[in-house]
């Protein structure tokens, strides 16, 4: 399984009240180059990076 974690999102700082998931567990159809895309698809909000880590299920 793979997890993106440490998600930053790009929210100004005002918006902080808004409860965004700092983890998200990547499908095994998206590639890593493909994550990104992923992540602001499903949330509705760009990112300034994260890390994938590879976890046992």
């Amino acid at each position: 399984m793979r997890v993106a974690t440490n998600i930053q999102w790009d929210i100004e700082d005002d918006d902080e009240s808004i409860d965004l998931p700092t983890e998200i567990v990547l499908p095994a159809d998206i590639s890593d180059e493909n994550a990104g895309d992923y992540l602001s698809d499903k949330v509705g909000f760009c990112h300034f990076g994260f890390s994938i880590e590879r976890r046992e299920e």
